[in-house]
C-alpha cells in the first residue's frame, strides 16, 4: 500500500551523520490489470528510469552521473508508466453510483450491461464476475436507450410521492419507518436515530405481545431479534433506510446519531402534506395486514 511504501521509504531517509546517499531499489511486479505496486517513479510523479538517477533532477541522454565515486553516462531514459487507477478513469462512477444517478438498481444496470442493452465504460474482470464503470457522459445515452427521466433536487417532492405510490412492500419495513420518521423528526426534519429505531421495533414488539404474525413468514423479527436494539437499527439501515436513502430521500450522519430526511425534500413538504402523507401510509399499512391478522388501533 502507499502508506507502507512511504512509511519504509520514511525509515530509510532518517538522518544520520555517516549517511550520504540512499539507494532505493524497486521490485516492480504486475499483480493484475489495474494493481501497481508503488515505487519511487510513481510517488514523485518521475516519468523516466535512470539507474542510479537522483529523484527531484532531470536527465538528458548523455547527462554524467556520479555515484560513490563512479561515473556513468546515461545513455537512454527508458518510460516508466506512472499512472494510477484514480488519475486515469478520474470522475468515473461505479456500479452503485451509476445506479444511483439513473434512479435504479443496481441489479438493473448489471443485468442491461449484460445483456448488451447498455454499454460500460470500462469493465474490470474479478475471477468470476466483473466490476463496470461508466464515465457521467454516458448517464444521458443510457436515459435515451432506457427512456429514464432526469430525477433531481427539481423533480425530488414528485419521486418522493411516486415512491410511495409505488406500494412495493416485500414487507412493512418501508411504511413502518418513515412513519416513525414523520412522526419524530424536528422542524429540521431530524431526529436521533435511536428515537427512531424504538418506534421502529414497538410496532412488531407490539404484534407479537398480542400473538400476532410480525410480517410474513420470512421475516426475522423474532422477539429475542428485536430485543437487541444495536442489531435492530443495523437491520433498520440496511433496509427499509437504504431504499430512502438511495433515491436521496433521507439520510444519516453517523458521527451525530442524526437520521433525517433530505433538506430539499422536506423543505417542500407542507404540514398538509404530511398528515396527508401519515394518513396514505396507515391506509397502505391497514392493507398490507388485511391478510396478516389485521391492524387494530392498539397495534399502532
Amino acid at each position: 500500500s502507499k502508506v507502507l511504501y512511504q512509511q519504509q521509504l520514511g525509515r530509510g531517509l532518517r538522518r544520520n551523520k555517516n549517511k550520504r546517499e540512499l539507494f532505493v531499489i524497486d521490485v516492480v511486479d504486475q499483480y493484475g490489470a489495474l494493481a501497481r505496486p508503488w515505487s519511487v517513479h510513481a510517488l514523485f510523479s518521475l516519468p523516466y528510469y535512470v539507474p542510479f538517477g537522483e529523484v527531484g533532477r532531470t536527465y538528458q541522454t548523455g547527462d554524467i552521473i556520479e555515484v560513490l565515486g563512479l561515473a556513468e553516462e546515461v545513455r537512454a531514459l527508458v518510460p516508466v508508466d506512472i499512472t494510477t487507477f484514480e488519475s486515469r478513469y478520474a470522475g468515473y462512477l461505479d456500479e452503485e453510483q451509476t445506479a444511483r444517478e439513473l434512479f435504479i438498481g443496481t441489479t438493473t444496470l448489471k443485468s442491461w450491461v449484460r445483456k448488451g442493452e447498455v454499454h460500460a465504460d470500462l469493465t474490470l474482470p474479478m475471477g468470476s464476475r466483473a466490476i463496470f464503470y461508466f464515465h457521467p457522459d454516458s448517464l444521458e445515452t443510457i436515459r435515451a436507450i432506457k427512456g429514464l427521466a432526469v430525477h433531481d433536487e427539481e423533480t425530488m417532492k414528485e419521486d418522493f410521492f411516486a415512491f410511495i405510490d409505488e406500494k412495493s412492500y416485500t414487507f412493512s419495513f418501508k411504511i413502518i419507518f418513515m412513519l416513525a420518521m414523520l412522526k419524530h423528526v424536528d422542524s429540521h426534519g431530524e431526529a436521533n436515530i435511536d428515537t427512531i429505531a424504538e418506534e421502529y421495533r414497538a410496532f412488531y414488539q407490539r404484534r407479537h405481545a398480542h400473538q400476532l404474525p410480525v410480517d410474513r413468514p420470512s421475516c426475522i423479527y423474532t422477539e429475542e431479534f428485536l430485543s437487541d436494539l444495536v442489531e435492530v437499527k443495523r437491520n433498520m439501515l440496511a433496509n427499509p433506510f437504504e431504499k430512502f436513502e438511495r433515491k436521496r430521500f433521507v439520510h444519516y450522519v453517523k458521527d451525530l446519531s442524526l437520521i433525517a430526511f433530505n433538506p430539499i425534500l422536506f423543505e417542500k413538504l407542507s404540514g398538509e402534506e404530511r398528515s396527508s402523507l401519515i394518513a396514505l401510509l396507515y391506509t397502505h399499512l391497514s392493507e398490507y395486514y388485511e391478510e396478516l391478522g389485521g391492524l387494530a388501533d392498539d397495534l399502532l
